[in-house]
């Protein structure tokens, strides 16, 4: 079963709803905000792959001239890279966070993505930027509107200053949705982006507006009722385990 409509998704909403204290679960026990039970243990350990880096110190654009830009990013649940303005860089990705994760790429899927990134393309060949939006429970219900004209103004705000940057979006769980509802609600030119990620996307299955399929990667561990049409929506341990898959989005990522 997938979400056609907020009805739908408000029809299966409930307000009951686990807590638990680790903060990866917590977050996402509480993801869409009608989940029946919490069964999964701790998050899991994110893997990292050792690749080649793809850029040098300096950074180029795709017809090889300097760019001088250079991510802040480093670590942790906030990376802000378009909001500091800090230069142009070969690749920029606009990351989405799930509900109720701190910061605005989270802990789940963003920070291993954008590490492994930086260790693929060194930090002079990516921009990295989080959606600053609520990502809370309710906002399930909106479908991923309340953080899509934030992700859309932020791709506008990079495409104007660097034209010739590779742009992805990139979401997890509720902010999987985000990404659906920037492109195809939003005014975002989808001939203009050249990747799209999707973790535990609700909407797998779907296409991101016109968005090519070729230029599409959907990733769904597993168990992972959120995202396996099973119609459950039980959040498991499988829907905590993305960081698992940072090397295999990368390289997506840096293919396009």
């Amino acid at each position: 079963m997938k979400f056609t409509s907020a009805t739908a998704f408000l029809t299966l909403a409930t307000a009951a709803y686990a807590m638990p204290a680790d903060v990866e679960k917590r977050a996402m026990c509480t993801t869409y905000g009608y989940v029946y039970s919490c069964a999964g243990a701790a998050a899991a350990t994110s893997t990292k792959a050792a690749t080649t880096a793809k850029a040098t110190s300096t950074g180029t654009t795709s017809s090889g001239s300097s760019t001088g830009g250079k991510t802040g990013y480093s670590s942790g649940a906030t990376a802000s890279d378009i909001e500091n303005n800090t230069g142009c860089t070969e690749y920029t990705v606009i990351f989405a966070r799930g509900t109720s994760e701190s910061g605005n790429i989270g802990s789940v899927a963003g920070p291993p993505l954008f590490k492994q990134l930086i260790s693929d393309l060194g930090a002079s060949g990516v921009t990295l930027q989080g959606v600053n939006y609520p990502a809370s429970a309710s906002g399930n219900v909106d479908c991923g509107a309340d953080g899509g004209a934030n992700m859309a103004s932020m791709a506008s705000t990079i495409l104007s200053r660097c034209p010739n940057t590779k742009l992805t979006l990139s979401g997890y769980s509720q902010g999987a949705c985000v990404v659906h509802n920037a492109v195809e609600k939003q005014g975002l030119d989808a001939t203009k982006v050249s990747s799209v990620v999707l973790f535990g996307d609700p909407f797998n299955g779907q296409s991101v507006g016109s968005v090519p399929s070729s230029k599409l990667l959907e990733i769904c561990a597993s168990g992972d009722d959120i995202c396996n049409g099973s119609g459950s929506y039980t959040i498991t341990s499988a829907h905590l385990t993305y960081g698992n898959n940072a090397a295999q989005a990368a390289s997506f990522i840096e293919s396009n």
